[in-house]
């Protein structure tokens, strides 16, 4: 079936031949989707889905996800796995980014053959173990981000009760997943591949969909939609016209009417007498690279602490590590975005990429790098009379590279670890496919947000006219990352050496940077924060984060 793609603006007969080209193939998609089954799974059937569904597609090391993208036949795989909202499961993958009409049956293929493999020869067993620990991790945690837990849980419950089934189920995993483990224990990755050769080898409830763009798709509707209402409106009499005519009015009316008064009266509210006007303060503890009790000998390490107690973290430490990144070229700061997943997903000199996202997966919650542009209070500025809505020069500001990650607090020495390693020995030189595939799922994941979030790119680019942290935020995150992964991705393909040079400079610059602008955020409950004290020390003390000689640049009074 066709999608809507819009058209050049450009009239020129090149780019009209180059619209050709793109509609033959270079927008194509396709999905598959399988649906699992006819009556409600067992509560072990349908855990033991949630970690194939993670061994699937959830990692670059999943699968389905490693064979789609090693295939090279588009930029990023689509669609969401398992589906488990409803009665009825569902699963769907898919590849988005084809580059010739041709190779959505050949991506089809790819996905028969990869499920087909491990339907046959299972899974690998550090796999297994690190989906586990991902899924398992997760339950534990709950973290349902900015979502209210309390909405998150309802919704949970209502997945069952909506049919009549026990709602504590959706809630409840204990049992369930101790069962899986010793399942596992006694057969490996079996109750994996069965799955897979039951509801999706051999599964003929299912659908495949070829999506292809068309700049004319919009018009054709509509013309579509005129022709078919000049129709029925052709054989409609006076009368029948003058019924849909009253209806109408009759339900503007209706629309329009005030509702009663006892009406708005029955209907739950809130005043604003029942909010609490103090919102929940957890303690900070911030210790800064020059304070009396933050030295070499200390937690601290030199460099700035900050860590907050809450009441409870589920056993989970939560760890930011950001180096101050001002010494990059400002040529060079829109790759950030691309040095920040270099370092997560090409591996280290001692692990292949395959193996560091295993290595993760077993022993965290997770790592992730992000760089971020943080305003900052000038020096000259007191704190009553700050107001960081205020259009200013934007000169006071930050830029940073973290790493974030999440560990149960026996783990906080593995976490530290391989935070150290991304940072310092992840192989750039060896990833030169690695580099292509990224910028082509960062290219592929622009197309799809620009054109549904096209507000939020207008605001950016407006506000990267008045400030130097509005222009940082354009150029790594707004628009202008869309002509910056088309020539990343082409420097990536022909001149490699050159942008692996780049790459390694930019990541000089920021390890080389003063340790006193480093920054440790840690969050847990008081006593994981008292579990990993140890392991943090002997993290922030380490002689690895050296770092350029002299005190740490106030970017409080200096312009960035």
């Amino acid at each position: 079936r066709p999608y809507a793609a819009s058209s050049s603006s450009s009239s020129s007969e090149e780019d009209d031949d180059d619209d050709d080209e793109d509609e033959d193939g270079m927008g194509h998609m396709l999905s598959v989707k399988w649906l699992l089954h006819d009556a409600p799974l067992p509560p072990l059937t349908e855990l033991a889905f949630v970690v194939l569904d993670d061994l699937l597609l959830a990692k670059p090391s999943s699968v389905l996800r490693k064979s789609l993208l090693d295939s090279g036949l588009g930029d990023d795989v689509m669609d969401d796995g398992m589906e488990d909202g409803m009665i009825q499961n569902t699963f769907a993958v898919g590849l988005k980014g084809i580059k010739n009409a041709d190779d959505a049956g050949k991506a089809e293929r790819v996905i028969m053959d990869a499920l087909n493999g491990v339907a046959r020869d299972g899974f690998d067993m550090d796999d297994v173990r690190a989906s586990l620990n991902s899924v398992e991790f997760h339950l534990r945690e709950f973290n349902t981000g900015s979502y209210p837990r309390s909405v998150v849980i309802f919704l949970e419950v209502m997945s069952k009760w909506n049919y009549d089934q026990d709602p504590r189920a959706a809630l409840l995993f204990e049992d369930t997943l101790a069962a899986l483990k010793s399942e596992i224990d006694a057969d490996g990755s079996r109750i994996f591949s069965d799955l897979v050769r039951t509801y999706l080898v051999n599964n003929s409830h299912r659908v495949v969909l070829e999506f292809y763009p068309s700049s004319t798709l919009e018009s054709e509707q509509l013309d579509e939609e005129k022709k078919r209402l000049r129709s029925i409106r052709s054989n409609l009499s006076p009368s029948e016209l003058k019924n849909i005519d009253d209806a109408a009015q009759s339900l503007a009316e209706l629309q329009e009417r005030d509702d009663p008064p006892e009406a708005v009266a029955s209907i739950p509210s809130l005043s604003l007498d029942d909010l609490d006007r103090e919102g929940v303060e957890h303690p900070i503890s911030i210790r800064g690279p020059d304070d009396d009790n933050n030295d070499d000998s200390t937690t601290g390490g030199g460099m700035t602490l900050v860590t907050h107690a809450v009441p409870s973290s589920s056993g989970v430490a939560y760890v930011d590590f950001g180096l101050d990144a001002s010494g990059v070229s400002p040529d060079d700061a829109a790759l950030l975005p691309f040095l920040a997943r270099m370092m997560t997903e090409t591996g280290t000199s001692t692990m292949s990429a395959l193996e560091l996202d295993r290595t993760v997966g077993m022993h965290t919650g997770g790592i992730d790098a992000v760089p971020l542009v943080i305003p900052v209070r000038p020096s000259d500025v007191d704190d009553d009379d700050y107001d960081d809505a205020a259009v200013t020069a934007g000169t006071r500001l930050r830029t940073m590279m973290f790493v974030r990650g999440k560990c149960t607090r026996d783990k906080s020495s593995r976490l530290l670890a391989l935070i150290r390693d991304v940072l310092f020995d992840a192989d750039f030189a060896g990833s030169k496919r690695k580099a292509v595939q990224i910028l082509g799922e960062m290219q592929s994941d622009l197309r799809t947000d620009v054109p549904g979030g096209g507000n939020s790119y207008a605001l950016r680019r407006i506000a990267g006219r008045y400030s130097v942290g509005g222009y940082l935020r354009e150029i790594m995150h707004g628009i202008g990352q869309v002509e910056t992964i088309k020539g990343l991705l082409d420097a990536a393909e022909n001149d490699w050496p050159a942008l692996l040079e780049r790459l390694e400079n930019m990541r000089r610059a920021i390890l080389g940077g003063n340790k006193g602008n480093a920054v440790l955020n840690l969050t847990g409950d008081r006593g994981v924060l008292d579990a990993i004290e140890r392991d943090v020390r002997d993290f922030a003390t380490d002689e690895i984060f050296s770092g350029s000689p002299g005190p740490p640049v106030d970017f409080r009074s200096e312009d960035h």
